[in-house]
C-alpha cells in the first residue's frame, strides 16, 4: 500500500516535471521572454552590474550634490532595490522648494505657481530656452532645461488649466529626431495623461508617434551615452519595454565607468544622472515589465 503511494506520488511530480519541461521548450520557441531560465538568467546577467552600479550613491559628496532629476531618479531606484542612503538636509530642503516635486507624490505640490503664455506660440520643432512660459517668481528660477516651464505646465496642468494653444506649444518640442527633445516631449505627455488634462484621442497619437521615432534612434545608435540609456528608460515609461531589445540593455552593462557608475558619452568622471538612467534600464529589463511607474 505505501509503495503504490509513493510510486503515484513518484509518478504525478515527474509528470509535472514533464509539463514545466515542454512549457520551457515552447517558451524558448515561440516566446523565449516569457521562459522562467530566461528570466533567471537574465537577472543574474545584470545582478553584478548593478549592486556596482549602486555603490555609486556610497560617495557622500555625490548625494549632496544630486540636481532634483538625479535625485528622483535614485529615489526610484531605491523602491526597486530597497538600497536607501541618509539624504543630507540641505538637499531635501533644495528638493522641498521645487515644484517638480509633485512628479514623487502628486499630493504634495506648490499651491502658487502660475504659468503666463508668452506672445508668440513656438511653431513645431522650434520650442527652445522656455519660450512657451513664463513662471512667477521664485518658481521661475528653477527653470534650468530648454523646456522645463513645459514640464511644469504638464505636471501641474490639473491645477493651472490647460487648452489648445497650451497642446500647441507642447507639441512645439518635438524634433523627430529621437533626442533629448523627444524623449521629454513622451514623458510630459505621459505626465498630461496621467493629470486628465487634455483628450486622450490627441494624445495617444502624439505618444505612439514620438515612440516610433524614439525606437528608430536607438537602432540606429552604435554607442552608449546618457542619452541612449534614456531612451531605454522612457520606454519603459511609456508601457513600450517589451520592445527594448536585449542587446541596447548589455550595451548599458558592457560600459560602466572605473569610478563607479556610469559616464556620459565624451565625458571622463561617472555622474549621478547617467548613472541613475543606466541602473533603472538594468533594473527594469531584469524586471521584465513592459510598463513600469514613474508618475503615482
Amino acid at each position: 500500500m505505501f509503495n503504490n503511494k509513493r510510486s503515484k506520488l513518484i509518478n504525478f511530480f515527474l509528470l509535472l516535471l514533464i509539463l514545466f519541461v515542454l512549457n520551457e521548450l515552447l517558451f524558448f520557441q515561440y516566446d523565449e521572454k516569457n521562459s522562467l531560465i530566461y528570466k533567471v538568467q537574465k537577472r543574474l546577467k545584470y545582478r553584478e552590474s548593478i549592486e556596482r552600479g549602486l555603490s555609486f550613491y556610497d560617495n557622500k559628496s555625490s548625494v549632496q550634490k544630486l540636481e532634483f532629476d538625479e535625485y528622483w531618479l535614485h529615489t526610484i531606484i531605491s523602491s526597486k532595490t530597497n538600497r536607501n542612503i541618509a539624504y543630507p538636509p540641505v538637499l531635501l530642503e533644495k528638493i522641498s522648494r521645487d515644484p517638480a516635486k509633485r512628479i514623487m507624490n502628486r499630493a504634495d505640490f506648490t499651491t502658487d505657481i502660475k504659468f503666463e503664455r508668452k506672445k508668440n506660440i513656438p511653431q513645431s520643432g522650434t520650442q527652445y530656452n522656455n519660450s512657451g512660459y513664463k513662471l512667477n517668481a521664485p518658481y521661475d528660477s528653477f527653470l534650468k532645461t530648454p523646456v522645463d516651464d513645459s514640464f511644469y505646465k504638464s505636471l501641474y496642468c490639473d491645477l493651472t488649466g490647460y487648452d489648445n494653444e497650451d497642446f500647441q506649444i507642447l507639441k512645439s518640442m518635438e524634433r523627430g529626431d529621437g533626442g533629448y527633445f523627444d524623449t521629454h516631449y513622451l514623458v510630459y505627455l505621459l505626465i498630461l495623461e496621467k493629470n486628465k488634462c487634455y483628450a486622450k484621442n490627441l494624445i495617444n497619437p502624439e505618444i505612439e508617434k514620438v515612440i516610433g521615432q524614439i525606437i528608430a534612434a536607438q537602432k540606429k545608435d552604435q554607442y552608449f551615452s546618457d542619452l541612449y540609456a534614456e531612451r531605454i528608460v522612457v520606454l519603459y515609461w511609456a508601457g513600450k519595454g517589451n520592445l527594448v531589445e536585449d542587446s541596447w540593455v548589455d550595451k548599458v552593462k558592457n560600459n560602466p565607468g572605473p569610478d563607479p557608475g556610469w559616464r556620459d558619452k565624451g565625458t571622463y568622471f561617472s555622474n549621478a544622472h547617467t548613472t541613475g538612467l543606466a541602473l533603472l534600464a538594468l533594473i527594469y529589463h531584469q524586471e521584465g515589465k513592459s510598463l513600469q511607474s514613474f508618475y503615482p
